[in-house]
């Protein structure tokens, strides 16, 4: 048996000549039917579906961006019934990001914001305000960690598939990587997010 735990949705917001991405994940459990022979509990397994990841067109009004997260937000996850899961977005609050982050506020979306200002360094540490600060190179490795551990699960027939898996494996830590990074954020902040939510899944 499978439930969605979680919806955790990434946004990042690009510069003039950069995407903006939104990325959507479902935390899946897995309840198998052995049991734990000290805990007579059920054996429970958890995975992230990346539901999709949308870019969008190069030039889209940063105005226009929380009525199209909305549709996002709005969204049922595939065959799901019932009530919608819990939900939280993360939020690049960089740049551009922090009247993006006020506007998405403003918008009263059906789900948990968190912004962020993504780093060159340091340690993390909540800002004033509920903003985040965490550094790039966490993001990658959560990223890698769950690619590498087999959590991130990808759909078939995902559009722009090939250009995302280009993006993770130029991903740097450092950002110099020449190849836009706007749709493998999106993911790694979606699954940072979920380490707010639903700590020890994804352990660096």
């Amino acid at each position: 048996m499978q439930r969605i735990q979680y919806t955790y949705f990434g946004l990042d917001l690009g510069q003039r000549n950069d995407f903006s991405a939104i990325a959507v994940i479902d935390l899946v459990e897995d309840i198998g039917a052995n049991r734990d022979p000290v805990t007579f509990e059920l054996h429970r397994t958890f995975r992230f579906c990346l539901r999709g990841v949308h870019r969008f067109p190069l030039g889209t009004p940063y105005t226009k961006i929380p009525s199209l997260v909305r549709r996002c937000v709005a969204q049922p996850p595939p065959g799901h019934l019932g009530r919608q899961p819990q939900s939280a977005l993360a939020v690049d609050a960089g740049g551009p990001g922090i009247p993006v982050v006020e506007l998405i506020r403003g918008a009263r979306l059906d789900c948990g914001t968190l912004p962020v200002f993504i780093t060159s360094g340091g340690m993390g540490s909540l800002l004033p305000n509920g903003i985040y600060s965490v550094p790039r190179r966490e993001l990658v490795s959560l990223l890698r960690l769950a690619l590498e551990e087999q959590k991130l699960v990808f759909p078939a027939g995902m559009p722009l598939k090939d250009e995302l898996a280009a993006e993770i494996a130029a991903l740097q830590p450092s950002g110099a990587q020449s190849e836009h990074d706007d749709m493998a954020i999106a993911i790694a902040l979606a699954l940072w997010a979920s380490t707010k939510r639903h700590p020890g899944i994804l352990q660096l």
